[in-house]
Formats: C-alpha cells, sequence, structure tokens
C-alpha cells in the first residue's frame, strides 16, 4: 500500500519572497463575472456554474491584478480568466474529445480571435472570447502580443489532447516548453500589460532581462499548479504534469518526483529574483524604468498571487496522492 501523500505540504515548500496583495472589488468582480459567463451562455447546467463559483476565479484574479489596476481592468482580466478555466478544464482537459474535431473547433475559434464575424451556430466559448477581444480593443493598443500568445495556448492544446487520449506522458524538456504554451499564462501577462497601460516599448520587449523574466515566472506559475493539481489529473486520467513527467523519466516514486519539482520550483524562484536585481542594475531612462516596473510587478504578482490562490482555494480537490495514484494503477491494470 502506498503512503499517504498531503499535496498541500509539498505546495506549502515553495518558498516565495514576493510581498501578497489582494484587490478590494473581489466580491463584487466575483458576482460581476457569473453574469458575464450567463450572458455569454458558458454555464450549460446548474453544475457547471456551482463548479465555477466554488473555482473562484476572481479571488486569483484579485491576488494577481491588485497593484494599479481599476476595478474595470480587474473584472476584464477575471472574465478572460474564466474563459481559459472553462475552455482548459471542461472543454478539454474534462472530457476526453476527439482531436480532430478539437482541431476543427479550434480552428474555427482562431478566425474569430482575428475578427472574423461571429455565426448563430458558435460554440459560446467563442463568443465569450470575441467579447474580451472587444473590449480590450477600446484600450486602443497593438494586440498582436495578446493574439499570439493565445493562438500559443489554443494551438498547445491540440498536443496536450493527443498525449491524454494515447495514455502519453511526455519528457521532461518537452513538456517544459510546451507547458509554457499550454498554460494560458502568457496571454495574462499580455493581458495584464495592456489594461494596467504599461507600455512597452519594442527594445524593452525583447530585452533578454524581461523576456528570461516572463520565461521564469511563466515556469513558476505553471509548475506550482502541477504540484497542486497532480492529484486531481491522475484521477481524470490526464498525463501532462511536470510531476508526472519528472517520475516517468527519473523512474521514482510519487513522492520522490513530487521532492525534485519542488526542488526545480525553488532553484527556479532563486533565478528570478537573482535576475530581478541584475534588472535594477540597468541604467535606463526613467520612462522605461517606470514602464518595466509595471511589467515586472505583473510578473511578480502572478508568482505570488497564483501561489496564494493554490493554498487558499485549492480548486484541485485532493488531500491525498496516493488516493489518486492508486486510482490510476487500478486503471492501467
Amino acid at each position: 500500500m502506498q503512503p499517504v501523500i498531503a499535496i498541500e505540504s509539498f505546495v506549502q515548500q515553495l518558498h516565495c519572497p514576493i510581498r501578497s496583495g489582494f484587490h478590494p472589488d473581489h466580491l463584487v468582480v466575483a458576482r460581476d463575472t457569473l453574469r458575464w459567463g450567463e450572458k455569454m451562455g458558458l454555464f450549460p447546467t446548474a453544475q457547471s456554474r456551482a463548479h465555477l463559483f466554488t473555482t473562484d476565479c476572481a479571488r486569483l484574479g484579485a491576488a494577481v491584478y491588485h497593484d494599479g489596476y481599476s476595478r474595470e481592468a480587474l473584472q476584464l482580466a477575471t472574465d478572460f480568466m474564466t474563459w481559459l478555466y472553462l475552455h482548459d478544464d471542461l472543454w478539454v482537459d474534462g472530457t476526453r474529445r476527439d482531436p480532430v474535431e478539437l482541431d476543427a473547433d479550434h480552428a474555427r475559434m482562431l478566425r474569430v480571435l482575428r475578427g472574423e464575424p461571429l455565426e448563430a451556430w458558435d460554440h459560446p466559448l467563442s463568443r465569450a472570447l470575441d467579447d474580451i477581444c472587444a473590449r480590450l480593443a477600446a484600450y486602443r493598443v497593438d494586440l498582436e502580443p495578446f493574439f499570439a500568445t493565445v493562438e500559443q495556448y489554443i494551438t498547445a492544446k491540440s498536443w496536450e489532447c493527443r498525449n491524454h487520449l494515447h495514455g502519453i506522458t511526455p519528457e521532461v524538456r518537452l513538456y517544459v516548453a510546451m507547458r509554457a504554451h499550454g498554460g494560458g499564462v502568457e496571454a495574462c501577462f499580455e493581458l495584464g500589460a495592456i489594461v494596467r497601460t504599461a507600455r512597452l516599448q519594442k527594445h524593452l520587449r525583447n530585452h533578454a532581462y524581461l523576456r528570461t523574466l516572463a520565461t521564469l515566472s511563466n515556469n513558476l506559475v505553471c509548475w506550482a499548479n502541477d504540484l497542486a493539481s497532480v492529484g486531481k489529473e491522475l484521477e481524470e486520467g490526464t498525463t501532462t504534469n511536470l510531476v508526472m513527467a519528472l517520475r516517468e523519466a527519473m523512474r521514482v516514486t510519487w513522492p520522490e518526483a513530487m521532492e525534485r519539482a519542488v526542488r526545480m520550483w525553488n532553484d527556479a524562484m532563486q533565478s528570478y529574483m537573482r535576475l530581478l536585481d541584475q534588472l535594477d542594475e540597468l541604467p535606463l531612462p526613467e520612462s522605461d524604468r517606470v514602464e518595466v516596473n509595471k511589467y515586472v510587478t505583473l510578473l511578480g504578482s502572478w508568482i505570488r498571487g497564483n501561489l496564494d490562490y493554490d493554498l487558499v482555494v485549492r480548486r484541485f480537490d485532493t488531500d491525498e496522492l496516493s488516493r489518486a495514484a492508486n486510482g490510476a494503477l487500478r486503471r492501467e491494470s
């Protein structure tokens, strides 16, 4: 019999020196997000609505988009994260979909993203995405970086779907690279920069320091979620998770794979803080420094806020890795 392994105890070992924050309009935004979802037709059943209420995407939004964000900005960001959640957990991972059918639906969604008019038969998720893009357009900035990251998120789902369908656990290097796109976090970075009006000129957007900080931030968010969600994903039959990839590659026990994932996270966190200190040493003009500070504050808030959310809400709904792992072993036998 496998030992009982409390997943929360591993998440608590993730060391994050970034200060927490929380937007005061959380409850109002949570209410209005549910109303928006109902208006968009995203809740076909009372159960799906209740599931989203329990998930409380607005709490994640409030923990992330709190420094310099208006209520309107938080609302738009929370609505988008709700779209990501419903698309990811209920449209891709929560079901076993035929990859060809999924790719066809995604091809249509990508055309809507790029401005093709809606049709009466479009899925509510396409309608909701169109609504988010229309609201973002009101900021009158270049939306191309946001579009590009949403496209990367959507196209990564084809890869995930095929892995889940065939029971394939990818090797670690490939998994880390694809997870960076499939987590949707890059799109949340881009949206956050838009609604807080962080205007990075091209020379800053392409700066190696900022690009590396964004990459590290993305990994830290995704890996924390992998640690917190591994039990739930084992129960669902999901195969794309950092802990699973490490266990497969290293041929170790579940606790040892969890410990390795924790070390990876803490090492990446140290690298992030080290580069952040070096960023402060760059001789940037004051106008550039202001915009850079907005952006790196967003990155740090995502790392800290997501970790706080994992520990408080714990939408992954499992306490013991052994229960999920035993269930997965029974299905394999």
